[in-house]
């Protein structure tokens, strides 16, 4: 065999056992404004739980929110995002128990964190812009204002029965 068709075969045979190779390579120069405007979700949180994903190669963590930024959260207060197990793969390596500045891509349910955004355990991190331009909610009123309502609705009705029944007693002993 000549030795072009030797390094030939070596390239074609070997190409097929190497696995395809993830690297997670980032864009440097994305502004803190770009970064904000491209998440979907921006709050701080504990990290409460980790379970396996919807996939082999990533895992869910539920966050307990304390400061919502951008995006909404559920009655309950938790917000569940996914990260791949690697980092190779741009995951990012979130253990329960641990604080985090959480910048989501995705949609709600299906929720990203990805090494090249600007997650991190450091919560202090990019804080001055988020206090300048965006006033965090606390973790009390972070429910929805149907929730608000719903209350509302509910103490409004049991009010209205109490002084009704009062009214028709009050009428009866006349």
């Amino acid at each position: 065999m000549t030795p072009r068709y030797t390094v030939f075969f070596i390239i074609l045979f070997s190409s097929g056992c190497i696995e395809l190779i993830n690297s997670c390579s980032c864009a440097s120069d994305i502004t803190l404004e770009k970064s904000f405007a491209a998440a979907t979700h921006v709050f701080t949180g504990k990290a409460i739980r980790t379970k396996p994903g919807s996939t082999k190669d990533d895992y869910q963590i539920t966050f307990e929110v304390d400061k919502l930024f951008k995006g909404s959260v559920p009655p309950n207060g938790h917000i569940i995002v996914s990260t791949p197990y690697e980092s190779a793969a741009c995951g990012v390596p979130i253990s329960a128990g641990q604080n985090w500045q959480v910048w989501t891509t995705g949609t709600d349910g299906s929720l990203k964190v990805l090494a090249c955004g600007r997650s991190t355990s450091e919560t202090t991190r990019d804080m001055n812009f988020l206090n300048q331009h965006y006033i965090p909610r606390s973790a009390a009123n972070l429910h929805s204002s149907s929730t608000y309502r719903c209350q509302y609705s509910l103490i409004i009705t049991i009010v209205s029965s109490f002084v009704f029944l009062e009214y028709r007693l009050f009428s009866f002993n006349r």
